[in-house]
């Protein structure tokens, strides 16, 4: 918390109202234009942005604070206890009254007075106008190191109680999915108060990961609204990964929407249609482009380094190397694949399950792929040259004193690992002969295959802002929908009562004549309110359909 406090700085001079904010962090690699010249900044690169840039982000929008010019000296300093301490002890939360402790009796009396007027104002009204805002806080192989993504990372069985801890955990936070790769580790989420949700956030994520928020807020990016969904369709479509059109960030993509529209999951009404739009978004692209043909997987890549390397690390090619797999997931049957295109087939594959390992070797019955059980993992990895490492565990299952002795007499042993969190410890690397990489080495190799994408992925982006803007679209009718409501429900009040008037004039109609004039008063009904209910839904500047929406609750008195 302290350390938090310090980020913000005190000051004297107040020059114009606070602006609602909207943060990020790295805002060149996820293909943002500018975002920062409207004024709506208070977060990036990991830092609070200090003097004038805070008292023009920080507090509540709509607390006029040039009118104090000179009399609040220090309204966000962390001693005059202008903060709402939350229950993680870590949110900035609103303006409190106890601020001014540094003026007379007097001025504070005003002050207060005009903070209570700017709280209280039209918040009713407001909050029915409000829109739900989408989210998105994470950290990629762009942004943070294998060490960092490890400590957040979520095994997929964990997702939906990880998903249920956090929105406990977060009040602000009405909706939440989780999508965890070696790659990346993304929260996306939908609050009313986006600022709050944010803080809130970052807060569970340092205590889940024990990683000090401080240090934690470098490495994350925080993307709201439409830069939020035009990021989550980036990755759906396989643009923000580390390697361009790779396939096995949809089916990842479509599991979180699995998942999260379980009902053990957290996503409600603008999630699950944002995740499934995602993911329809991401087939389009791998469909309607050429971006998927040719694409090199993590596993490839790995393949690739493992031919580049083995020369000098072992002094034989990989073709003529003995190559152990250890795992038989989705990870494995790749490298097995392109091993085999590589020309390999002293392959040997070790995993817990021997079932699972039959099964991959059941695949590629035309290769005399080896199989052993777990037990016999340090037999195999003494007499094998490249070992690629692929399981799901939490924990390193290679480490420097299981493999010092086995190794010790080796000519050269290659390991690559492309699990997250990490199966092999950093300390491999210590001991002679021993050559590790992991999935941050893979970058140099990838490099070749996204600059021959470039053009491939400018096609996919104009097919993605055509999906981004029929989501935002809807995103953006949802805040139309409670006016168009209670218009609705006044012409029907309207409609019952003069219907009830003439109720006695109409005596003499049978039954089937009653329902005929019921029915044709709500078709008139109907039709005179059909046009201004589309009219409103397809505005899709926001500040015109919140003016029109404010015209429609005056003239027709839908307060």
């Amino acid at each position: 918390m302290e350390d938090r406090k310090g980020q913000l700085f005190n000051f004297t001079q107040c020059s114009q109202p606070m602006a609602s904010c909207c943060w990020i962090s790295q805002p060149a690699q996820v293909g943002t234009r500018s975002l920062f010249a409207d004024k709506r900044t208070c977060f990036h690169k990991g830092n609070f942005l200090g003097n004038n840039k805070v008292q023009k982000n920080c507090a509540r929008p709509g607390f006029d604070l040039s009118k104090y010019n000179g009399t609040v000296k220090s309204i966000a300093a962390p001693e005059t206890g202008g903060f709402q301490s939350a229950k993680n002890k870590a949110n900035i939360g609103p303006l409190k009254k106890e601020a001014f402790s540094d003026v007379s009796s007097k001025e504070k009396d005003v002050l207060n007075q005009q903070l209570n007027e700017t709280n209280n104002k039209g918040s009713d009204k407001s909050r029915r106008r409000k829109m739900t805002q989408v989210v998105v806080v994470g950290l990629s192989h762009r942004t943070a190191t294998v060490e960092t993504r490890e400590r957040l990372s979520v095994p997929e069985p964990k997702w939906q109680e990880y998903c249920g801890n956090l929105k406990d955990f977060c009040p602000s936070v009405t909706e939440v999915a989780v999508l965890s790769t070696c790659n990346r580790f993304e929260v996306y989420f939908v609050a009313y108060e986006e600022k709050e949700a944010i803080l809130e956030v970052m807060q569970f994520l340092s205590s889940y990961s024990s990683v000090p928020i401080n240090q934690l807020r470098k490495h994350l990016f925080v993307l709201c609204e439409r830069m939020a969904v035009w990021h989550i369709f980036r990755v759906a479509g396989g643009l923000d990964s580390l390697v361009v059109g790779e396939g096995q960030i949809l089916s990842q993509m479509k599991q979180c929407y699995q998942l999260s529209c379980d009902k053990k999951g957290q996503a409600g009404k603008v999630l699950k249609k944002l995740l499934n739009s995602a993911v329809a978004a991401g087939k389009r692209v791998r469909s309607e482009t050429g971006i998927s043909k040719g694409a090199v997987s993590i596993s490839s890549a790995a393949v690739e380094l493992g031919y580049m390397k083995a020369p000098f690390d072992i002094n034989k090619s990989l073709t003529e190397a003995s190559n152990c797999i250890i795992g038989a997931g989705n990870m494995a049957r790749l490298l097995v694949q392109h091993l085999i295109g590589r020309g390999c087939h002293n392959i040997t594959v070790v995993n817990r399950s021997y079932k699972r390992a039959e099964e991959l070797k059941e695949m590629f019955s035309d290769v005399n792929i080896n199989i052993w059980p777990w037990e016999g993992l340090m037999d195999v990895i003494s007499t094998s040259e490249v070992i690629f490492t692929c399981t799901s565990s939490s924990e390193p299952i290679l480490c420097a004193d299981h493999l010092r002795g086995i190794l010790a007499d080796s000519s050269g042993t290659l390991i690559i690992d492309i699990s997250v969190p990490r199966n092999v410890a950093s300390d491999v690397k210590e001991i002679p002969f021993v050559s590790s990489y992991n999935v941050d080495d893979l970058k140099a190799v990838v490099a070749q295959n996204q600059a021959r994408r470039r053009k491939l992925v400018q096609e996919a982006e104009t097919l993605l802002t055509e999906e981004l803007n029929i989501f935002c679209n809807w995103h953006h009718s949802l805040g139309a929908v409670p006016a168009i409501t209670r218009l609705q429900e006044r012409a029907e009040s309207i409609r019952a009562e003069e219907l009830e008037r003439v109720v006695s004039k109409l005596r003499d109609l049978t039954e089937s004549e009653r329902e005929a004039v019921e029915k044709v008063t709500k078709g008139i009904v109907n039709k005179l309110l059909h046009f201004p209910m589309v009219y409103i839904r397809e505005l899709e500047d926001i500040e015109e359909r919140s003016i029109t929406l404010k015209s429609l609750e005056a003239l027709f008195k839908l307060y």
